[in-house]
């Protein structure tokens, strides 16, 4: 997604799966981080995990926006986001979700599967 307004949009679809991790740069168009964890979380049910992702300093997750589990500060390396997906998100789920993602990121998702495969 490249905005939390089309974010959102997405979840509220009957058919969309529930994320099992909520990968959120703090400073996206439309609507930024903190707009959309504040209406994600007015949403009933089920919250997954926010790993959010910034170029800002913050001293504790929080501090960047409340309701966030993990921050990741920019530049992090491909290891770092890892650790934090695996933490939050089941492996087998994950990897079968990403096998579903849509053709144009089908590649990326196959390249992470044998990471996430040796958990």
């Amino acid at each position: 997604m490249t905005n939390g307004a089309a974010a959102l949009q997405l979840l509220a679809e009957a058919t969309a799966p529930e994320p099992e991790v909520i990968l959120l740069d703090m400073w996206m168009p439309v609507m930024d981080g903190r707009e959309f964890i504040a209406t994600y979380h007015r949403r009933p049910g089920r919250h997954a995990p926010i790993i959010a992702m910034t170029g800002a300093f913050f001293a504790t997750p929080t501090e960047a926006a409340p309701q966030v589990d993990e921050l990741l500060t920019k530049p992090f390396d491909l290891d770092q986001l890892l650790a934090l997906v695996r933490r939050h998100a089941q492996p087998p789920a994950l990897a079968s979700r990403l096998r579903r993602t849509t053709s144009a990121t089908r590649a990326a998702a196959t390249s992470l599967e044998p990471k996430l495969a040796s958990v």
